[in-house]
């Protein structure tokens, strides 16, 4: 049992010592011209190299899109979510990987390195934006799990103004204190800020961004699967990812039903007289606020007709 212990102590060393944001945490460019897999890299201490760059255009908003715990830009829902993005925006995508700090089967080591991801993004953006002159509210970042905090924070680290929106697909939930939103993703995150919540407790079941929209409750996703007698919560935790690609591609699949609370979404309350789209542009655009109840099919779409 010591051995077990010490192996496990040493584990979680291993995954924190040498972690150096500054050159672990890759920012993956992506936009129309660049193909998948020829994309550029830099790190914030190759910084200068977008200066060089033929394939980062200045003129262009800026769309950082982070992942998660264990996960790197090769994980397939992140591909289509980056496929996505590029073909409704016609932007510089950069593509945070963190995988160093995030690959780990301690969950809190990932966890302890959110805010100097966080930090990292916020002195890279600095960077570019003294040196182009960037737009922070025509600036968004995209996160899911452990990313959609990591977006959250980094309007902690910039010199100027915040991003002028936030996505947050299914912000993770263990070791994050609700009532505190110094440390998460929350409603002052940037100029807008809209979460989907799907898959509890892998993900935080509370209102607290701008915009929150509960699918199914928050929890146990329709189609996702039982195995081995435990509901598939990772099935139910990347339904946020999928929901947002499916919004993205139809803005009026997804109708949430306004609710007075999140104890109204439980026992379905609604007020009828008040909705709103998920992931629908629009809601950016009248910086929409409230919690919101979605109801979704099983099966793609997922979209459930408004009755």
């Amino acid at each position: 049992m010591k051995c077990l212990f010490k192996i496990l102590v040493l584990t979680i060393i291993g995954f924190s010592f040498g972690w150096v944001p500054e050159n672990d945490v890759f920012f993956v460019l992506r936009n129309k011209k660049s193909e998948f897999g020829k994309e550029q890299v830099f790190t914030y201490e190759t910084r200068e190299k977008l200066i060089e760059s033929k394939e980062f255009d200045p003129s262009k908003p800026v769309i950082f899109h982070v992942h998660g715990f264990n996960e790197n830009r090769k994980i397939k829902e992140h591909k289509l979510l980056s496929k996505e993005i590029i073909n409704k925006n016609d932007a510089n995508l950069f593509f945070v990987d963190w995988s160093k700090g995030a690959t780990t089967i301690v969950y809190a080591s990932a966890r302890s390195k959110v805010n100097d991801v966080a930090k990292i993004i916020g002195d890279f953006y600095n960077y570019f934006q003294s040196q182009f002159k960037n737009d922070p509210s025509k600036t968004s970042c995209i996160g899911f799990s452990l990313g959609a905090h990591i977006c959250g924070l980094i309007y902690q680290y910039l010199e100027k103004e915040k991003f002028g929106e936030i996505i947050g697909l299914d912000p993770a939930g263990p070791l994050f204190d609700v009532n505190d939103n110094t440390t998460r993703i929350n409603s002052k995150s940037g100029d807008y800020v809209e979460c989907i919540h799907t898959g509890f407790p892998l993900g935080i079941r509370a209102p607290i961004c701008q915009a929150d929209f509960f699918a199914s409750k928050g929890e146990k996703q329709p189609g996702c699967q039982n195995i081995l007698g435990f509901d598939n919560l990772i099935c139910s935790h990347y339904r946020a990812v999928h929901y947002y690609i499916e919004a993205s591609q139809n803005p009026q699949a997804f109708y949430g039903n306004s609710c007075d609370s999140f104890e109204s979404v439980l026992i379905e309350n609604f007020n009828d007289a008040f909705g709103a789209f998920m992931c629908n542009d629009e809601n950016s655009k009248k910086k929409l606020q409230g919690i919101f109840s979605v109801n979704v099919n099983p099966k793609f779409p997922n979209e459930k007709i408004r009755e």
